[in-house]
């Protein structure tokens, strides 16, 4: 899937209804890093160790944990200091609450790129077979590879 021409194309694997695992297949620009983060970003150590980390959902609400559970604040009037908390860029903090509060507004516009791969394909197949049809997809590629 890729969001926009612009953004980072990434692959998802639904592992169940309620679990879905994302990943970038292509170098992330600083923004795209900040949106992980923005949105409680976990590897594989935090999850083998049970690390639980704070991150914010997409009603804007801030999750933080705790021993028993966790607290939900909201993050709008208080942006300056969930960036420092969750140790990304004010401008993240805004862009993502500007786009958010917009997508309740309009709603969702879409997507640039969906597609879903058969059995008999990866993820490394298709990112080439769209990169070799789409320009925009191919530029993509291209622009952190210098």
């Amino acid at each position: 899937m890729q969001a926009t021409p612009f953004y980072a194309v990434k692959g998802y694997i639904e592992v169940d209804k309620q679990k879905c695992v994302s990943f970038s297949l292509v170098k992330l620009r600083h923004v795209e890093r900040d949106f992980y983060k923005f949105s409680g970003e976990a590897f594989l150590s935090t999850l083998r160790n049970e690390v639980r980390v704070s991150g914010v959902d997409k009603r804007l609400m801030l999750i933080e944990p705790t021993p028993k559970g966790h607290v939900e604040s909201s993050i709008v009037g208080r942006e300056e200091t969930v960036s420092h908390l969750l140790g990304i860029s004010l401008n993240t903090v805004l862009d993502r609450v500007h786009a958010l509060l917009r997508r309740d507004e309009v709603g969702r516009t879409g997507v640039f790129i969906e597609r879903e791969l058969s059995p008999d394909e990866t993820f490394e197949m298709v990112l080439k077979k769209l990169a070799d049809q789409n320009p925009a997809v191919r530029r993509r590629l291209k622009l952190l590879e210098k």
